[in-house]
């Protein structure tokens, strides 16, 4: 029976009289069957006969965050094996799914390891990666990029850089990619016309002088210079200059005073602040290059900061 809940609810009950046939029609509702089981799974929770949904959620968690965790550990473990042996990490062909079988072409030194890993008996990275191939189609088989851009706001007398958006890519060939950008540049109500400049790293693809994506929009949009991005040129110059012992102290004693102030929004504040009252004034007034060997690395760092 589906009536509402009058009597022993929301009104007092008086007619004791036919009190045991009410109670039967009463026992008989689906609000007074579901308020009992409710009570019910109540009690269990006081009498510690069960955990509460709350617990059991966060036990469930925190077994899937520990599992992520030890799965993190094995790529960052053979990320680092690579970096102390010197081990390139990228091969000809890295990209899509985790192949359990040897390739026949080269994949990297980075996939190899994972794989030896797994050939020698870790089955919690082994499921891990079945699982994974079963969604990567849904969810991971996506390439993309992500779409910058950089302008100099005359309001305030700024050059600002925002992010815009991830834009999927179904073909990574210079065509493709190049009519991807500019679509989604003219999507978004940007007048390319205005365009002064175009920046990528340093691959084929994207910055070949005469085929390269950059050449292509260059081709339709003259004024749109191309530059390699000076980011990537400051890793780059970086990761040849870590040979020295010198240079990658510095950079670890960087790191660790940049994560300083990053985990301290005082300690933030306070940099941030001292940095507005007392301009930088750029690299070319503390470093200056010792020979040739310097030359490079002091025009690139000019040039970022």
């Amino acid at each position: 029976m589906h009536s509402p809940p009058k009597s022993l609810v929301h009104q007092p009950f008086i007619n004791w009289k036919d009190a045991i046939e009410y109670f039967k029609i009463h026992e008989s509702n689906e609000y007074h069957k579901f308020s009992m089981a409710k009570v019910t799974e109540f009690l269990k929770i006081v009498d510690k006969k069960q955990n509460d949904v709350y617990i059991q959620l966060h036990k469930r968690n925190e077994s899937e965050i520990k599992r992520n965790r030890d799965i993190l550990k094995v790529i960052i473990k053979t990320v680092i094996l690579c970096g102390r042996q010197g081990l390139a990490v990228r091969g000809g062909h890295d990209s899509g799914t985790l192949d359990l079988n040897f390739p026949l072409h080269n994949d990297g030194n980075f996939r190899a390891l994972l794989r030896y890993r797994i050939d020698s008996g870790d089955d919690l990275f082994l499921n891990n990666i079945k699982s994974c191939a079963d969604e990567t189609t849904d969810v991971s088989r996506v390439e993309q990029f992500s779409l910058c851009i950089r302008y100099f706001d005359a309001d305030v007398n700024k050059i600002r850089e925002y992010f815009l958006q991830f834009v999927p890519v179904h073909s990574t060939t210079r065509i493709e990619l190049a009519k991807t950008i500019i679509s989604t540049l003219s999507a978004l109500g940007l007048n390319l016309q205005h365009m002064r400049g175009q920046g990528y790293d340093g691959a084929a693809n994207m910055g070949g002088v005469f085929r390269g994506v950059q050449a292509l929009i260059l081709k339709e949009y003259p004024k749109a210079l191309y530059t390699h991005c000076f980011s990537h040129c400051l890793n780059l110059c970086l990761n040849d200059a870590s040979i020295a012992q010198q240079i990658r102290n510095t950079l670890n004693i960087i790191q660790e005073v940049s994560s300083s102030f990053r985990m301290s929004a005082k300690r933030s504040h306070i940099l941030n602040t001292k940095l507005e009252s007392k301009p930088f004034s750029g690299l070319k007034n503390i470093v200056k290059p010792d020979g040739l060997k310097d030359m490079k690395l002091f025009q690139y760092l000019s040039m970022v900061f």
